[in-house]
């Protein structure tokens, strides 16, 4: 229990409902003030709390105050809300149950204006007809109200008939989907495999299946989706423009397909009779190659070979001699095993302050430069010992090569008698010479040229693993 005093808006709500002025303390059940004040914040949100709290009370004044009230209420010109309800029941109802309500409800206007009028001292019904339900409520005073919420629902007072007309829009009656019922479709029965879309209008609209086989698409202006076949891929070559990682080529007997640097895949053309596939020496792409070697030389320290293998050594000029500044001068020599290169040793004989000599080797072409000591000064009589990055030599033909930027710096080398030297220069193939391309700032090019002219002498040059 609390004890209210019944002061200032509390009196005016309760003289409004007809209640004796009171303006004294009363003891009310504070549990039964809340849930009249749940009641009135629903029915009333537009009040103040103040304003709720004093209609709460007032309420449950006139059901447990029956001696206070009057016949007649008085009228606050200040209190401008409706006559409060003093009891309320809602009724929530399913759709079969609201129709059968629906027409019993004139019977049902009248009998609860009796039980009404006898159970709360002439109070008169108010019934409110929902979307959901029935509402029943009892106004004060013997007031009979009646109200119809929901868009669905319309109420009008028949005065010659003293009833209420009910009109009921829609509702639960069953309907299809694509149907009037359903503002925002168009009409259409279901038929099987269709789909509902939204259209242009727009509305959900039925959409026909498609054909066997048919896959649903978008339009081309990318606004409806529709059944649309499948593009045909047709018939095409592998190395083609259909297929854009490779490069376009007809296939040829005994071609193979590899992928390339760009990277892509590409037509790799069949090598000449009994040549073995291998790696290059760069190790990134296939080669066609003769086969050579036997032995594989690549641990540290286990061997060697001198540059230029076939050669006949004369002791008495032990020199190299180049005709003119940055020439450079090569040899073709067949590498009887594949041999894995760390090291590349040579003696400078005649020093020459300020010059740059380059020793290397090329592929058997002499396009490629494999190794090279890299410029090296001919100032001092020293051996020239130069650690490189390995570089792996299969067995196969090379070209040695070496360039002096002047004509002053001599190597250490190996002299070849004229009789060697005319048995090589006699061969069908020229494997000694003068190259086209020169020395660049002492560093041998990238690659040969051609070899045109011929050469006396060799640089005694030792590879190493």
């Amino acid at each position: 229990m609390t004890t209210i005093r019944t002061a200032g808006l509390i009196d005016e709500y309760a003289r409004a409902m007809g209640l004796q002025t009171l303006s004294r303390e009363i003891e009310l059940n504070s549990e039964d003030v809340e849930r009249r004040l749940v009641e009135v914040r629903r029915q009333h949100p537009e009040d103040t709390p103040e304003q709720q709290y004093a209609r709460a009370v007032a309420r449950e004044l006139w059901f447990n105050y029956p001696r206070l009230r009057r016949s007649a209420p008085a009228e606050l010109p200040q209190v401008p809300p409706p006559p409060p309800e003093v009891q309320a029941v809602t009724l929530r109802l399913t759709m079969w149950q609201k129709l059968l309500l629906y027409l019993w409800m004139a019977v049902a206007l009248g009998l609860l204006g009796v039980i009404a009028a006898r159970g709360q001292g002439g109070q008169g019904p108010m019934i409110e007809v929902l979307d959901e339900g029935l509402r029943v409520r009892f106004f004060a005073a013997g007031v009979f109200r009646w109200n119809c919420i929901g868009a669905n629902i319309a109420c009008t007072w028949n005065a010659g008939t003293r009833r209420i007309d009910l009109t009921i829009a829609g509702g639960g009656a069953a309907h299809n989907i694509l149907s009037a019922t359903h503002l925002d479709s168009v009409a259409a029965a279901a038929v099987r495999g269709d789909l509902i879309a939204a259209d242009a209008t727009p509305a959900w609209a039925r959409l026909p299946r498609g054909a066997a086989n048919e896959v649903l698409t978008m339009n081309p202006a990318g606004t409806d989706p529709i059944w649309a076949a499948l593009p045909a891929a047709g018939a095409h070559n592998f190395l083609s423009a259909t297929h854009t990682d490779t490069v376009a080529a007809a296939p040829v007997r005994g071609d193979m397909i590899v992928g390339s640097a760009v990277p892509d895949w590409q037509r790799f053309a069949r090598g000449a009779a009994n040549q073995v596939l291998r790696m290059n020496p760069a190790g990134t792409d296939p080669a066609w190659d003769d086969v050579y070697g036997v032995a594989n030389l690549t641990a540290v320290g286990i061997g060697g070979f001198w540059g230029g293998v076939i050669h006949n050594p004369n002791v008495a000029a032990p020199t190299a001699v180049l005709a003119l500044a940055n020439q450079v001068k090569a040899l073709r020599f067949v590498l009887p095993f594949q041999i894995t290169v760390r090291g590349i040793i040579y003696r400078i004989n005649t020093v020459s302050a300020g010059g740059l000599v380059d020793v290397g080797i090329y592929d058997a072409a002499g396009n490629n430069k494999l190794l090279s000591s890299g410029p090296q000064s001919t100032a001092v009589a020293v051996t020239i010992n130069v650690a490189i990055a390995p570089v792996v030599l299969p067995a196969g033909v090379y070209w040695q090569a070496f360039g002096i930027d002047n004509v002053v710096a001599r190597l250490e080398g190996i002299q070849t008698s004229t009789d060697a030297y005319n048995l090589i220069m006699n061969a069908t193939t020229v494997h000694w010479g003068i190259a086209a391309n020169p020395l660049v700032a002492g560093t041998l090019p990238a690659a040969l040229g051609v070899i045109a002219t011929s050469m006396h002498h060799i640089p005694a040059v030792w590879y190493e693993p």
